[in-house]
Formats: C-alpha cells, structure tokens, sequence
C-alpha cells in the first residue's frame, strides 16, 4: 500500500497500489485512515466509468453467482465527467455488510459488481489487482488496528 499524509486533519491515509491513477476507471478498492490516537477505519471505493451515464442507484456483488450488497440502499452516489467520459462513484465507510463482500470478492473465482442505474445496468470483473488490493487492505487494517504501524 501506499500512504499519504494530511497534516491539517492529523490522517494517515493508506491507498492500495491498485488504485488507479485516474478517476475515468471503473474500480472497487479499500483505503483506510489512521489518527495518532490509534483510530483506524476503513472505507470502500465503487467507482463506474464509461462515455455514457447510468446514474447509479447501487452496486451488488456477484460472488460464484450468489448477489451480496456493496453498496447500502440510498448510498450517496457523485458524479462527474471530462474529455468524453463519465465517472459516477460511491465512497462509503466500511462495514460488517460491505465488508463481508469483499472479502468474498477478493477470494471468489468469479468476482462480478453490477452497477445498477436508474434504467440499465453494468457488470465489471474484478481484476486480479483489484482483489489483492481487497486483501491488502484487510491485513493493513488489522496491523493497523493491532498497532503496527507502517
């Protein structure tokens, strides 16, 4: 993982080296925060991209077919665009529900997220690189939140 630091708020933020480098990819990653005070917390990224909008409701996981929720009912959904693409992403704090399907996606032979928009929808295959982020973000948090920092 890669780190970075914000001096203002005291957070140590941990990115995974999958995380693409541009905002036009459709990804789903892990990052986490960390204060001096020993707080850690997780959050999850589920970002779509592509030259046309979907105005995403949610995402699910499709974990060797069986749908898992990424993404809780009513999350809050932003959007954007440049240069002939779209992007509209969810950034949500981590939890047991979320959690529990990540770590399923991160290990599943057949890892898919369905966006779901307001009439259509879209399937993305998670990336080799995109599960063992997944991964390497759950240990980095448990080293966190064990006190090992690094």
């Amino acid at each position: 993982m890669f780190k970075t630091i914000d001096k203002v708020e005291g957070i140590t933020w941990y990115y995974p080296k999958s995380k693409p480098r541009y905002v036009d990819q459709t990804c789903v990653y892990v990052y986490l925060g960390h204060k001096q005070d020993g707080s850690t917390w997780g959050r999850v990224v589920v970002k779509y991209s592509a030259d046309d909008w979907l105005f995403v409701k949610n995402a699910i996981a499709s974990v060797n077919r069986i749908k898992l929720p990424l993404t809780p009912k009513g999350a809050e959904w932003k959007r954007d665009n440049g240069s002939g693409s779209v992007w509209e992403w969810s950034d949500e704090p981590l939890n047991s529900d979320n959690r529990f399907a990540l770590q399923e996606l991160a290990t599943s032979d057949e890892a898919i997220i369905r966006f779901e928009g307001s009439q259509y929808h879209s399937d993305h295959t998670l990336t080799k690189k995109e599960k063992e982020g997944i991964t390497e973000a759950f240990h980095a948090l448990r080293a966190l939140e064990l006190g090992a920092d690094h």
